[in-house]
């Protein structure tokens, strides 16, 4: 499947082009918009760059404050968004910082700078991307009298028990604590004047914390369709995965917590059916050697492919060349409040998906037809779901439903629309 791309031509015709693209919230007027992305440099990071797009678009001036991990210029214009960047930091210094605020939830050093580059630009709201920094954020936007906009891409608390069993040193333990960020989530977060959430299912967790509705927008990670990567060329798939009759492919990172051992103890009964059948991960992270030991113990090597980490503009050409397309993600307090990227990515390139029974994907997936939903973490019903999809016309109904969906639906343009909406409400308080 080829989509084209036509509204991105270059950057100097990228803001006339984006206005095409989405949904303006009339009236209100503009507002100066500062998001605060610490712990990472931008770009790339695909969910600011999308809520940056959108803002823009809408008339909005985004500055992305953030961090600069690769030498790049301290100050930069980059397809319309301001990127203002700290100064650089060697690497023990810049992980003292991260262990100083998630241990205390203050940032005396990255704030000091903050605290100049606001008083320099004089925005008019601040924009903090996930939940560490939300508490400095809180006083930088006090300080100057600005409306706080939270932007939460995940359970961060659920997020850290997750990431528990990888910690390796009694620093980290003590600063990746799930228990002391879920207490500083119940007091930040009421103190903000907004709050955006990734699903619903997040928006009623924050809300059964006592926020107010009013104050909780809920945008997916959704795709945007007017903007995919279109010019990477096909991807060469290994011999034998190549020559698969049913092709598996699952893009993301590897973490115990994605589910890709339960894909590699069902592949022997997959291929008892399809003997050819084969798994293309595309991807990598700290499980990878674990998955790759368990890979030997079965005797899986033939069937069961590691890509490793590719450019993001590579990752549709590997959707593209996939039969089925898994997010087999463990259900519990983290995959039950989130929903992840790649769900969309592979529903508008038309693949039928298989998916684990976690609130958020059992919803989309059941609600469009797009797929087969397995027990999380059971095998036998991962091999179950996927020997559904032997049925090269069943997988082509179930992608175009997926793709319809999207396209009706599950798109950044119509996701987007919270976004906005937040924004002329920030810009009608404002002018009142």
């Amino acid at each position: 499947m080829t989509i084209r791309n036509d509204n991105f031509v270059n950057d100097q015709t990228f803001s006339q082009g984006l206005r095409k693209s989405y949904w303006i919230e009339p009236g209100g007027g503009a507002v100066h918009i500062c998001m605060i992305l610490i712990s990472f440099d931008f770009p790339p990071d695909i969910r600011v760059e999308k809520e940056a797009r959108a803002l823009l678009a809408a008339g909005h001036r985004v500055s992305v404050v953030c961090e600069n991990r690769q030498a790049r210029p301290p100050r930069e214009s980059w397809r319309g968004i301001d990127i203002v960047r700290l100064p650089p930091q060697p690497v023990w210094w810049r992980q003292l910082n991260t262990a100083a605020l998630f241990i205390t939830h203050r940032a005396p050093v990255w704030g000091r700078h903050l605290r100049r580059i606001v008083a320099e630009l004089r925005p008019d709201v601040i924009h903090v991307h996930d939940l560490p920094f939300v508490g400095p954020g809180l006083r930088i936007a006090r300080r100057f009298g600005l409306p706080l906009v939270a932007d939460l891409h995940e359970n961060y608390p659920a997020y850290l028990q997750s990431r528990r069993q990888s910690v390796e040193n009694a620093l980290e333990r003590l600063a990746f604590d799930p228990d002391r960020f879920s207490r500083y989530e119940r007091a930040v977060l009421p103190r903000c004047d907004y709050i955006i959430t990734v699903v619903e299912e997040a928006a009623e967790r924050v809300a059964a914390m006592g926020i107010p509705a009013a104050r909780i927008f809920t945008v997916g990670n959704a795709e945007d369709v007017a903007h995919l990567p279109v010019d990477a060329p096909p991807v060469t798939l290994p011999v034998a995965a190549g020559q698969a009759a049913l092709k598996l492919v699952y893009v993301g990172g590897l973490q115990e917590l994605r589910g890709l051992q339960t894909v590699i103890a069902a592949m022997a009964a997959i291929r008892a059916a399809v003997p050819s059948a084969a798994l293309i991960i595309v991807g990598d992270g700290y499980f990878r050697p674990q998955l790759e030991a368990q890979t030997r113990a079965e005797r899986m090597e033939a069937a069961v492919f590691f890509e490793g980490q590719q450019p993001f503009e590579r990752v549709h050409r590997y959707i593209e060349a996939g039969d089925v397309c898994i997010v087999p993600h463990l259900a519990d307090e983290l995959v039950n409040s989130t929903i992840p990227h790649k769900l969309f990515q592979y529903m508008v390139m038309g693949k039928p998906v298989v998916v684990s029974s976690a609130k958020p994907l059992r919803r989309v997936v059941e609600s469009s037809q797009a797929g087969e939903v397995f027990a999380s973490g059971d095998a036998a019903s991962f091999a179950a779901a996927v020997l559904r999809l032997t049925d090269p016309e069943r997988r082509r109904a179930l992608g175009e439903n997926g793709r319809r969906a999207v396209l009706e639906r599950y798109n950044w343009e119509t996701e987007s629309r919270e976004l906005v909406r937040l924004y002329a409400e920030v810009a009608a308080r404002r002018a009142s």
